[in-house]
This record gives C-alpha cells, structure tokens and sequence, in this order.
C-alpha cells in the first residue's frame, strides 16, 4: 500500500520495522490518528520484463507516454 500525507510530519512516520502486509495499515492509522490527511495512491507495477511492460501498455489510458517510451524496444524485442 501507498500512502500520499499532505502535510509533513516528521515524527509520525517514525516507527521500528514492521513486515510489508502490516506496515502500511500501521502507519496509516498512524499517520490518521496524528490528524494528517492521507489518501490512496495508484497501484503500481514493475515492469522489468517485456511481458510485464506489455500488459502495463494495456492498462494505460490514452494519451500515455509510457507506450511511446516502450515502442522502439518493442521493436527490438521482436
């Protein structure tokens, strides 16, 4: 999970560790309690393959540059 914090506060993002899968409902609750206002980002994916880079083209809306950007190794990946 992503989380944008509009106002910064320095203090109420400190905390030990903690595993992936409970540390973003940690912090937001946190940050939440702290009176900060917190929103959900996008969800994002890695695209370190040419298949993952394909099936993101495919999710792009239009006016993208991400499928500009990918087109001439497309090309090359042929």
């Amino acid at each position: 999970m992503a989380t944008d914090v509009r106002r910064r506060d320095r203090d109420a993002c400190l905390e030990p560790a903690l595993p992936p899968r409970v540390a973003g409902p940690v912090q937001r609750r946190r940050l939440v309690e702290a009176g900060l206002s917190t929103c959900n980002l996008p969800l994002l994916r890695d695209v370190d393959t040419t298949a993952a880079a394909a099936s993101v083209v495919g999710l792009c809306p239009p006016g993208s540059h991400f499928p500009g950007v990918l087109a001439p190794f497309s090309e090359v990946a042929r």
